[in-house]
């Protein structure tokens, strides 16, 4: 009997579904990495997109030429700055005529040397008190300084008399844009604050009333001007304006009328919407870097040998290339018009509140820029416009200390020589409302002197430090924003 017929053992096939997982568990991570690099890069063109699109929307700046065209040109016989260029060129041609030319890089200015006693410019008399009599050094080199100035101050009164004021700014030049007349207008301001020191010192109120009312229209040159430096140098104008008003009445009793012209001064001395303008100026300024040519980048650099400009075009071209390419030119962008489309909405507000949230806005961006993925130009710009807000701010609370400091004046003379108890007691013959402070929104704070008065706003700290004024060339924090009149 034969044996049974064993079938043949059956082939297994090789398993081949490690040769198919292995490739997938290489790939996934890139595939998701891939997905992940797509999704930033489209999410925040996107975003950027309807940012902008938005601003148009509104009629907002967002390029340079953009901002140009808010600036428009005026009439030559109302500009009252084409007088002014005129009267600074007569002392300084080769500058200015440079300037008004467009060359670059622009001459070497012509640096006036003053009498170290000038008060207020002078190395040993920068500072005079509020109360302080000038020595008669102070006093010769005041009087000399009004006299060999006289031309000059005449011709710059009857400019500032002039109703508009534009000065030739290019804007679409950015942060290469030359503004070398607003250190000149601070030395105007400068020279009338020295008038109106010489006045006091003379017994001469109207005289520095006069002087105090041009400080204040230097100031006002510079009302229509769209950058942020513009405005600061506004503010310094502006508050050497109320620094010497506070000086006056410190020193001289002043007349109904004459308390009337310093409360219209206060009036004009008002910025409002100066604070968004200059963000709405920043804003396309800080966009415009994103399409610098390398060219200009290295101006900005301020590169200081060919070769080293060479290396710089090189570097900025690959450097912008490597940014758009993974999306971070993008993220950079859509961070600045995230922050100052906030930014210009608070600026838009009158509130204590907004402050906070506006320099609490800064601050977090810092932080955020810094982060993974870094973005280098939100961090180099942004955080700088920290403390502007408060800039302002301080401004305004100056400007209504010295308001509330005049209705106190007049209370005086309504009721022979005796000061108010409390400022609710100007209310509401003298004040139709007592303003508030811009730092917290509460009653500006009123505090009697064994020789006057002091109305004072807590100032940029919020902590009411009792009308601590800050002390010359120190750092301090902690003060106050104070009118005081000693007398």
């Amino acid at each position: 009997m034969s044996a049974p017929i064993q079938p043949p053992p059956l082939l297994r096939k090789p398993r081949r579904w490690p040769l198919v997982i292995i490739p997938i568990c290489l790939l996934a991570p890139l595939v998701i990495l891939s997905g992940v690099f797509v999704g930033y890069r489209v999410s925040n063109a996107i975003a950027v997109s309807r940012l902008e699109a938005k601003i148009k929307q509104k009629g907002e700046p967002l390029t340079l030429t953009d901002l140009a065209a808010t600036y428009p040109p005026i009439p030559d016989e109302e500009n009252g700055a084409i007088l002014l260029l005129e009267l600074w060129q007569q002392e300084d041609p080769e500058f200015w005529l440079a300037y008004l030319e467009g060359k670059r890089p622009l001459p070497e200015r012509r640096t006036p040397h003053w009498d170290d006693a000038l008060p207020l410019l002078g190395n040993k008399a920068k500072r005079i008190s509020r109360t302080t009599e000038l020595t008669p050094e102070n006093l010769a080199a005041a009087t000399t300084f009004a006299t060999e100035q006289a031309e000059h101050l005449e011709k710059l009164r009857l400019a500032l008399r002039k109703p508009r004021f534009r000065f030739p700014l290019t804007l679409t030049e950015g942060f290469s844009m030359l503004l070398p007349h607003l250190p000149q207008l601070k030395r105007e301001a400068q020279s009338f604050n020295i008038l109106a020191l010489l006045a006091i010192q003379n017994h001469e109120p109207d005289v520095a009333l006069a002087a105090i009312e041009d400080m204040a229209r230097t100031g006002q040159t510079l009302s229509i001007e769209p950058t942020l430096i513009s405005q600061l140098v506004r503010i310094v104008c502006y508050d050497l304006t109320i620094n010497a008003a506070e000086r006056l009445l410190s020193r001289h009793a002043l007349s109904p009328p004459q308390l009337e012209r310093l409360g219209r001064v206060a009036d004009q001395i008002a910025m409002p919407g100066a604070l968004r303008l200059s963000f709405l100026a920043e804003r396309t300024v800080f966009l415009n870097v994103f399409n610098l040519s390398p060219m200009e980048f290295a101006k900005i650099t301020d590169s200081s040998n060919e070769a080293e400009e060479t290396d710089n075009y090189a570097g900025f071209q690959a450097g912008m290339r490597l940014l758009g390419f993974i999306g971070l030119k993008d993220a950079d962008r859509r961070l600045i018009l995230e922050t100052m489309e906030q930014a210009i909405a608070l600026a838009e507000r009158s509130d204590a509140r907004a402050l906070q949230e506006c320099e609490a806005l800064f601050t977090e961006v810092a932080t955020r820029a810094r982060r993974m993925p870094p973005k280098i130009f939100s961090a180099m710009l942004l955080p700088a416009e920290e403390k502007a807000a408060a800039k302002f701010v301080r401004l305004e609370g100056h400007r209504r200390t010295m308001l509330v400091a005049l209705a106190v004046e007049r209370y005086r003379w309504r009721h022979n020589g005796q000061l108010p108890d409390r400022l609710e007691q100007l209310v509401p013959d003298l004040l139709p409302t007592l303003p508030p402070d811009p730092f917290d929104d509460n009653p500006l704070r009123y505090k009697r002197l064994p020789a006057g008065f002091m109305v004072y706003s807590i100032g940029p700290d919020r902590t009411d430090d009792g009308g601590l004024e800050p002390r010359p060339g120190t750092r301090q924090t902690n003060f106050d924003v104070t009118f005081t009149i000693e007398r």
